[in-house]
């Protein structure tokens, strides 16, 4: 919607893009130092903050946050939901927001109502890391391998699985 989202470790920056050439910063939303993987679907965005070394997070701060940003320049912390490791996530598939968590696969949320995600469903099988979602094909990377899912139903089903090779 014009917009483009960049998180940070320490803030989610808001940039107006209407003119590509020429991005303008229109806010920012600070919050605690961490690794910062962020999506928006319309007013809403959603950031996960993980602690640990590697993300200059030293704080026990393990939390999906919710963002209204319906106003740009002053975007608002709705919620946030504790979580185990987030990490990379996205948006799609029958309205679910989807949320890596390492070793500990892939948290599946149902945004009927954006605005309060509903825990819908845990992957504990396979762990992930990051993924991106096309239409009804989930790929996600984790520490075994490339997984590929149907995400045509109210749940991921595995189509295919490629081992990484040391």
């Amino acid at each position: 919607q014009g917009h483009l989202f960049i998180g940070s470790t320490s803030a989610v920056y808001i940039y107006d893009i209407s003119d590509p050439a020429n991005p303008q910063f229109r806010s920012e939303y600070s919050h605690a130092t961490g690794c910062d993987p962020v999506v928006v679907s319309g007013d809403y965005a959603y950031v996960t903050l993980r602690e640990g070394i590697s993300c200059s997070n030293f704080f026990d701060l393990n939390v999906l946050e919710i963002l209204n940003v319906s106003d740009v320049r002053n975007p608002i912390l709705l919620d946030q939901i504790n979580m185990s490791s987030p990490r990379g996530l996205a948006l799609g598939c029958n309205n679910k927001l989807y949320v890596c968590e390492g070793d500990l696969g892939i948290v599946q949320f149902d945004l009927s109502n954006p605005a309060l995600p509903f825990l819908e469903r845990r992957y504990e099988q396979y762990p992930a890391e990051d993924l991106i979602i096309k239409d009804d094909l989930v790929i996600a990377t984790g520490s075994q391998g490339v997984y590929q899912y149907s995400c045509a139903t109210d749940s991921l089903a595995l189509l295919s699985f490629l081992p990484f090779s040391l």
